[in-house]
């Protein structure tokens, strides 16, 4: 088992577990499923707190997936590509197992090779990156299929397995791989009753999130003005919304008068008028 929490990384972030573990392994055993595998944004965010810029910007259509055992004594587990190497040890996931994928002659392949040999300064974060690399090469497979592939013969006994895919595709690819000894059922709902329940982590994220959407709006509201375009008011919510900056000054200043203001300013500086 390739346990990120051995890496050497320890002083560097963990990401937050939003997982409701408990309500997911009971829900799990009541419908008979062996294994969950999150491949879907959402879904894969929620069971192991990986978002780096590869999954959000879709290298691939199967980029990164999430594989949540209903057994205690098989690991959870992060399949993904080595690309994502750095992202992994600076946003530590929860999930004991990692499993990196890729060719060995890629460019990611290339420079974790030459950190692992020493090359360059040495710096926390590839030292890091040498134990990460030496910790999950044994396992290391050409594709995110064979990843998965592979932990299910290590830890799912023989026979009719009974996974549940978030998409559909992605499983079909994998039973295939299995020699069709799985069942592949639709993981959509599963993730739904999941996470009816909300944990901490969850709410937090969603307060933050609706916070922010009320600064847009309200920034938004504060740039309508007689002969102004609609499109002035987008702008601004865009602005807001993506700015630290022009977040903390709403929040701080609680006025759409001074938001509508800060857009006059910010109007000002780019048609000098």
């Amino acid at each position: 088992m390739t346990d990120i929490r051995e890496t050497g990384a320890e002083s560097l972030a963990q990401a937050p577990k939003f997982l409701n573990h408990a309500r997911a392994t009971a829900i799990l055993e009541e419908l008979g499923i062996d294994a969950l595998v999150g491949a879907e944004d959402e879904n894969l965010c929620y069971l192991s707190s990986h978002v780096p810029d590869s999954v959000l910007c879709h290298f691939y259509d199967w980029w990164a997936a999430a594989i949540l055992p209903r057994r205690t004594d098989a690991p959870p587990c992060l399949a993904t590509s080595e690309y994502d190497a750095a992202y992994l040890v600076t946003h530590r996931t929860w999930m004991p197992e990692i499993r990196l994928y890729g060719a060995e002659w890629s460019s990611a392949s290339g420079l974790i090779r030459k950190i692992s040999e020493g090359e360059g300064v040495d710096t926390e974060l590839r030292g890091a990156l040498r134990a990460l690399r030496a910790r999950t090469e044994p396992r290391r497979t050409p594709s995110l299929v064979a990843a998965i592939a592979a932990w299910v013969r290590e830890y799912l006994p023989a026979g009719n397995r009974r996974l549940a895919f978030d998409d559909l595709r992605l499983g079909q690819a994998v039973n295939e791989a299995l020699d069709g000894t799985c069942t592949i059922v639709d993981a959509r709902w599963v993730f739904r009753r999941i996470r009816l329940v909300k944990t901490a982590p969850e709410l937090a994220v969603l307060r933050r999130a609706a916070s922010i959407n009320e600064r847009a709006l309200m920034a938004a509201a504060g740039a309508v003005a007689p002969g102004r375009p609609w499109c002035a008011s987008t702008t601004m919510a865009s602005t807001v919304g993506r700015s630290s900056a022009m977040q903390a000054f709403v929040s701080s200043t609680g006025s759409v008068n001074s938001s509508s203001a800060t857009f006059d300013g910010m109007m000002a500086s780019l048609t000098g008028k």
